[in-house]
């Protein structure tokens, strides 16, 4: 008796699906031991169906596949540590710009939680995204907490996303103060500069509920285009204070090719969030996908 069409249709499409996930597998067992360039190439492939063209990059996306490759970003390794850079902010703009901190630790059992106030921000000081955010103490439950961060501990970033300014970095346990202004709501000003030079604006909004996203340029104008996220549909107002934001970011960044800077300003009070080195890890699309080139434009790379 013959196969019917639809059945042998089916057995080879679950014969393509079993090969892949072998492949992926075998891909996933493997990816530390596969060369910077190649995990880099091959994750731009998976997000964009195209590789990236490292030779002669026009795209932002792709040159910060350039940048993680070639831009030397290994120095930069007490830049992206959430502890070490407070330092680097102090002497370069001041220790008022500083999230006040509750204290630093190697190991979870060495926290008192007793002592800590009622909101907090635990980070990770190693890596980007190892944040929990405490609005009550009395309703967090520390077995989840320390298994988190303890996954977290055991990760190296560098091999997570080949960003080489974070493979030396220590790990440990840094818990902040918790900000927020009257409304409520913190919203992060994160300024992309250009050789020093402030160019866009991103600002994130509902980022626990409805998670979207504006950029404007650095005289407050919307831009018409978002990376990753929805495009916010409401405006965000000017903050008052633009100038010491944008300054603050110009000073941050002398001497840097490219890095983002991320501000707080709660009620109007300037705060230092974080370096970082390679937007997105050079994987979040454009929407409409014109302004990859045109902010790539902004980023010349010697």
């Amino acid at each position: 008796m013959e196969a019917k069409p639809n059945t042998v249709i089916k057995a080879i499409h679950n014969v393509k699906l079993q090969l892949l996930q072998f492949g992926y597998n075998i891909y996933v067992r493997l990816y530390k031991y596969f060369p910077d360039n190649m995990v880099n190439s091959l994750n731009y492939y998976h997000v964009f169906r195209r590789f990236p063209n490292i030779n002669n990059p026009k795209r932002y996306t792709e040159k910060i596949q350039w940048y993680k490759l070639y831009g030397k970003l290994e120095r930069y390794c007490a830049l992206v540590d959430k502890y070490e850079v407070r330092d680097f902010v102090a002497l370069t703009v001041g220790k008022k710009y500083l999230i006040p901190i509750i204290g630093v630790w190697d190991d979870f059992d060495e926290i008192d939680f007793c002592r800590l106030p009622k909101q907090f921000v635990i980070k990770m000081t190693h890596g980007s995204g190892y944040n929990i955010i405490c609005t009550d103490k009395a309703q967090i439950n520390l077995e989840t907490i320390r298994n988190k961060l303890s996954n977290w501990k055991k990760e190296n970033y560098y091999e997570i996303g080949r960003e080489r300014q974070y493979n030396n970095c220590r790990p440990k346990i840094m818990i902040e103060n918790y900000l927020e202004d009257q409304s409520g709501e913190l919203i992060d000003y994160k300024i992309f500069c250009f050789n020093g030079n402030p160019a866009y604006i991103q600002v994130d909004l509902g980022r626990t509920t409805n998670h979207t996203r504006a950029f404007y340029d650095i005289h407050w104008n919307r831009l018409p285009f978002t990376t990753y996220y929805p495009l916010a549909s409401r405006n965000v107002i000017r903050p008052d204070n633009l100038d010491e934001l944008l300054t603050l970011a110009e000073k941050l960044s002398k001497d840097l090719l490219h890095v983002r800077v991320d501000l707080y300003n709660p009620d109007g009070k300037a705060f230092f969030g974080e370096l970082t080195f390679a937007h997105g890890n050079g994987f979040e699309p454009f929407y409409p996908d014109e302004w990859d080139m045109i902010v790539g434009n902004q980023f010349e790379i010697p």
